[in-house]
């Protein structure tokens, strides 16, 4: 039987029902160099790996020309300022540098058991009628100079302070608030009247630089009528004006 004789390209070989001598079909098959050559002309031709690359030695050197990075990711765009946030501006446009904002900034409130530190005295909750949640923050040891200290992040900026005590009355005396050791405002607890949940405010209390900071609130004295040195109260807070 007579078998066709011929160059054979491998479509050739998909026509199963012709037979073909060995040495024939061994000749179609790449040979080892033969393949090593079309990987190696494969690696050198850039737009096999990327449609809008032409140059190779983009691929083979692992790195892009600076030329064919998109503008608004050039090298000039990658170069960040310090403490600076990179904002998209849209498909195509260069980001912009803002600032990165402040943690804790707006409403801070802080409950008087979250203390850091007690300098002086003992402080504990009391109960008592009429009063919001029916206890307050207090210090039983009602000592002239009894403190206790709280830790807060504060960006720079003008604050207002608002403390609410559960009770007033003869025998409380005079709660000061420092910020960081600085006295940033006195609230006089003596009332003749007594009310009950009396809220004190301070206003335009200046923070200039950010970070955190130590918010002490300590007894300091009391009015000439005053008979002792209480304080109590169910929350500090503060929030940002400007």
């Amino acid at each position: 039987m007579a078998f066709p004789v011929g160059t054979l390209r491998h479509e050739k070989l998909r026509d199963i029902h012709t037979p073909h001598w060995l040495a024939e079909l061994e000749a179609a098959v790449c040979s080892e160099t033969e393949a090593d050559s079309k990987i190696s002309t494969h690696q050198g031709d850039a737009s096999a790996h990327h449609a809008k690359t032409s140059d190779a030695g983009d691929i083979t050197s692992g790195t892009f020309a600076e030329a064919r990075i998109p503008a608004h990711m050039d090298k000039g765009k990658l170069a960040f300022t310090a403490d600076k946030l990179l904002k998209g501006s849209g498909a195509g446009a260069a980001p912009t540098e803002i600032d990165v904002p402040d943690p804790g900034e707006g409403h801070i409130a802080i409950m008087p058991d979250s203390y850091d530190s007690i300098g002086q005295g003992t402080w504990a909750w009391s109960s008592g009628s009429g009063m919001v949640w029916n206890h307050a923050w207090m210090n039983p040891s009602h000592t002239d100079e009894d403190n206790i200290s709280y830790k807060v992040f504060l960006p720079a900026g003008t604050y207002t302070l608002e403390l609410l005590a559960g009770k007033t009355g003869l025998a409380y005396g005079r709660l000061y608030v420092d910020i960081d050791s600085t006295p940033i405002a006195m609230f006089d607890l003596y009332d003749p009247a007594a009310p009950d949940n009396k809220r004190f405010t301070d206003i335009n209390t200046v923070i200039s630089t950010p970070g955190l900071k130590t918010l002490k609130l300590r007894v300091n004295g009391k009015n000439a009528s005053a008979i002792d040195y209480y304080v109590n109260w169910l929350y500090i807070a503060l929030w940002r004006t400007a």
